[in-house]
């Protein structure tokens, strides 16, 4: 048995992915209690059990291209990698968020619809 499986975890961690890079699509963010009454935001994904504690690289990431309001995140693609990061003097395993140049230029192209004549109207 692997000691991982004797407290498992309701949140991603970077041995979720065994190495891989998993491309997932946005299903929502949450505010949870992610332990010792520490509030964080959660990404959850379509079709995932588990969801992503963000940390403010990630979410820095996912806000630079899809904005900061993270109900425009929804639908939206991301890649997740494994990573390693500097914390408290070691390194350690983590998750990483990236937006590939395609999910971006994806976006882009959702976005640049021509707006409705009502909207062109509006002097502002």
């Amino acid at each position: 048995m692997k000691i991982s499986e004797a407290f498992p975890s309701n949140y991603l961690k970077a041995t979720d992915l065994a190495g891989r890079t998993v491309q997932v699509a946005i299903d929502r963010v949450e505010i949870r209690d992610v332990g010792d009454s520490e509030h964080k935001p959660v990404i959850f994904f379509r079709d995932k059990q588990k969801g992503l504690v963000l940390n403010r690289i990630n979410a820095g990431v996912i806000a630079g291209v899809y904005g900061e309001e993270t109900d425009g995140w929804c639908g939206q693609s991301v890649e997740l990698y494994p990573s390693t990061t500097e914390f408290h003097g070691r390194m350690v395993d983590c998750l990483r968020v990236r937006i590939t140049e395609a999910m971006r230029s994806e976006w882009e192209r959702s976005r640049s619809t021509p707006e409705s004549a009502a909207e062109a109207d509006i002097p502002f």
